[in-house]
C-alpha cells in the first residue's frame, strides 16, 4: 500500500554544494520520534499503533474536521475524483502531517498536504493501448472525469520495440 507518492527531481549542480535551509536529519528525527511517541499514547489500549493503522470509528474519533476543513476536503475529493480509499489515505496522512506540526487537529494546510502527497505523479497518468491500428486512451483510476479529453499523444517509438503499455503525464498547460 502507498499512502505517498513524491516526484523528486533531478537537483541542479550548482545546487549540489550550496548550503541547506531546510531541517537537519537531527531535527527531523525529533519530530518524527515525538510524533510516534503522541500516536503511541493517542492509541494505547486500542487495535491502532499508528495513524496509518486508523479506519472506521478510530479514523473518524482521531481525524476530526473543522468546517472549514471538511469543506476543503469535500471539495477536493469532488475535484479529483478520489475514491473512498484515497478518502482515508488523505485522512491519514492529513493526521501524520498535524502530528509533525504538533498540532491536535487537522488543519486545511495539513490536508492540503497531504492530497499534494496523494496525487502527486499520478493525478495525470494514463495508459496507452495500441491495438493494430487502434489507440485506446485511459486516464488513471484518481483521473477527474473527462480528464482524457483533449489529450494530444506523441509516441516515440524504439526501433524493434513495441510498446504495450506506455504512460504519459500531462503537465497543467
Amino acid at each position: 500500500r502507498i499512502d505517498l507518492h513524491i516526484e523528486v527531481p533531478a537537483v541542479p549542480f550548482a545546487d549540489l554544494r550550496a548550503t541547506g535551509t531546510g531541517d537537519t536529519s537531527s531535527s527531523m528525527r525529533e519530530r518524527i520520534a515525538t510524533a510516534r511517541r503522541l500516536q503511541q499514547q493517542r492509541y494505547q489500549g486500542s487495535a491502532c499503533r499508528t495513524n496509518a493503522d486508523l479506519n472506521g470509528k478510530l479514523l473518524e474519533q482521531h481525524c476530526r474536521l473543522g468546517k472549514a476543513e471538511h469543506d476543503f476536503l469535500r471539495e477536493a475529493v469532488g475535484r479529483l475524483a478520489l475514491s473512498a480509499r484515497g478518502y482515508t489515505r488523505v485522512l491519514r496522512v492529513a493526521r501524520t502531517i498535524a502530528d509533525l506540526d504538533a498540532s491536535e487537529h487537522i488543519r486545511q494546510e495539513h490536508i492540503a498536504e497531504a492530497i499534494q502527497y496523494r496525487i502527486a505523479g499520478t493525478a495525470a497518468s494514463f495508459t496507452l493501448t495500441l491495438e493494430g491500428t487502434q489507440l485506446t486512451v485511459r486516464a488513471a483510476d484518481n483521473a477527474a472525469p473527462g480528464a482524457v479529453e483533449g489529450v494530444t499523444v506523441e509516441v516515440t517509438s524504439h526501433p524493434g520495440v513495441t510498446p504495450a503499455r506506455i504512460t504519459l503525464r500531462v503537465g497543467a498547460a
